[in-house]
């Protein structure tokens, strides 16, 4: 992956992060960045594909394209341009939304009770963010089953992998 990547960057590309698996690249003169991700990262692959085949969710981002293998062993698609999530303590939705990263490790089974009136503040935060986005249920649900039927797929969906379009969390690499 790093010989694509110092590839892209001689010829004008800017790494704004990288992972253990993947690094995003921008050109100031393109409006949108370049995922480059070793193709051992099959989960990813797999990411792409469902998010492109199932119709646009605003909690996944916006692909252009399809994957294209640059090397034999790395693999690079267009995405759109993200902003990065600047999580503040003081924010109910962002203590909620950070509840949900956890939360959701826990299976399916994670959003029981959360409507129950004694419920932790905590909770009540996760249900404060799920009523302002509503798709975002669908989105996890979606991660949830995508997890459960690839074995290769493993929860990688923290701080980092979660951006904002406008103030719309995206979740942009949930899976190691």
């Amino acid at each position: 992956m790093s010989f694509a990547v110092n590839a892209l960057m001689r010829h004008g590309f800017e790494k704004l992060g990288q992972g253990q698996m993947g690094a995003v690249l921008k050109h100031a003169n393109l409006p949108y960045v370049v995922k480059v991700f070793d193709v051992q990262d099959s989960a990813y692959l797999d990411f792409v594909r469902m998010v492109q085949s199932s119709g646009q969710n605003p909690h996944f981002p916006l692909f252009k394209g399809k994957p294209v293998k640059l090397t034999r062993d790395t693999w690079a698609i267009r995405m759109e341009t993200l902003q990065p999530w600047e999580r503040n303590s003081a924010s109910v939705l962002d203590r909620g939304l950070l509840q949900i990263l956890y939360l959701q490790e826990d299976g399916p089974d994670w959003i029981q009770n959360l409507e129950d009136p004694s419920a932790s503040e905590e909770k009540r935060a996760v249900m404060m963010v799920l009523r302002k986005w509503p798709r975002m249920k669908q989105a996890l649900d979606m991660l949830q089953e995508f997890e459960a039927t690839h074995d290769h797929a493993h929860w990688d969906l923290h701080e980092m992998n979660v951006m904002k379009r406008g103030n719309v969390p995206v979740f942009t690499d949930p899976f190691a």
